[in-house]
């Protein structure tokens, strides 16, 4: 086998030399050059793939699906409706306000105590085990009048990310105060824009797509940030935090050090929207909502 060696001498090219490679030296090279290739396909091999269980799949059109904790499932349709199922996939109750508009946020964190927010009025709708309105207010009431940033705190009360003053604060289904954060503008020296708020095991979750996971306890002092990048989702499962990609999902070890990368399974990434609730990813494509169970 011959090489070609351009040679260049103090800046200047000083012509082309051929070098004659014997064939002990050669087979050497072929050797480096399989192992290479056996080591990439090793390595291809060896990338993990997020394990799941496909639950139930709903002959239904949606835009939005989640859980409870007893694994009722709820659907929102595409003409804003709510719709309830038990675990086996049978109807139970049906939701619907024309009045308010879009459902910006619904949350079932308590089965007993659903949060339904229409941003476009400023007001949370609060539903009982049946869909029945159970309570509600306007977030006018509490001085916030732009928000998008909203959960279920401790089964019975409200967290919400007041961005006018920097603030995480907890409320009452009354519209009560119950505490506030510090300033995070003040810790930070930066603007925060959060869109997700989440209490799981007595920790509070602030994501910020563009920034990362403020974590707070349920006193709303602030702990510590995880720095993330291109997040759409995370999840907390026995106190291991999942972070949800396009692709992908990455474990987060002890809440600081990357882990592993699990890809998802083809029947998840081939069509439609995910959405994640604790350890349960919803597909909702154009005619279905499939349920999946992350196996831990």
């Amino acid at each position: 086998m011959n090489l070609i060696r351009y040679k260049v001498k103090g800046g200047r090219y000083t012509g082309r030399h051929k070098i004659t490679l014997g064939q002990s030296l050669m087979k050497k090279i072929l050797a480096v050059l399989v192992l290479g290739s056996m080591s990439l396909s090793v390595f291809a091999q060896s990338e993990k793939t997020l394990d799941v269980k496909k639950i139930i799949s709903i002959n239904i059109e949606a835009k939005f699906a989640t859980a409870d904790q007893f694994d009722n499932f709820y659907i929102i349709t595409h003409e804003n409706e709510i719709i309830k199922f038990d675990s086996k996939g049978n109807e139970l109750f049906r939701y619907s306000n024309s009045r308010l508009g879009d459902i910006t946020y619904f949350e079932a964190a308590n089965p007993f105590h659903l949060l339904v927010f229409y941003q476009m009025f400023n007001e949370i709708v609060t539903l009982d085990r049946t869909l029945s309105p159970s309570g509600g207010f306007h977030l006018t009431k509490i001085e916030l009048y732009e928000t998008n940033c909203l959960s279920i705190a401790d089964n019975k009360n409200l967290w919400i990310y007041d961005k006018d003053n920097f603030q995480l604060k907890k409320f009452d289904f009354n519209g009560t105060p119950i505490l506030a954060s510090q300033q995070l503008n003040q810790i930070f020296k930066t603007k925060i824009n959060p869109t997700i708020v989440k209490e799981v095991e007595n920790n509070v979750y602030l994501f910020d797509k563009a920034k990362g996971i403020y974590v707070f306890d349920i006193f709303g002092k602030f702990l510590n940030f995880i720095a993330v990048e291109k997040v759409i989702d995370f999840t907390v499962l026995e106190r291991n935090i999942f972070l949800f990609k396009k692709k992908k999902a990455t474990n987060l070890i002890n809440s600081i050090m990357m882990g592993d990368d699990y890809f998802y399974p083809s029947e998840l990434t081939e069509s439609g929207k995910l959405f994640f609730k604790n350890d349960k990813i919803f597909q909702v494509t154009r005619d279905w909502v499939s349920v999946f169970k992350i196996e831990k």
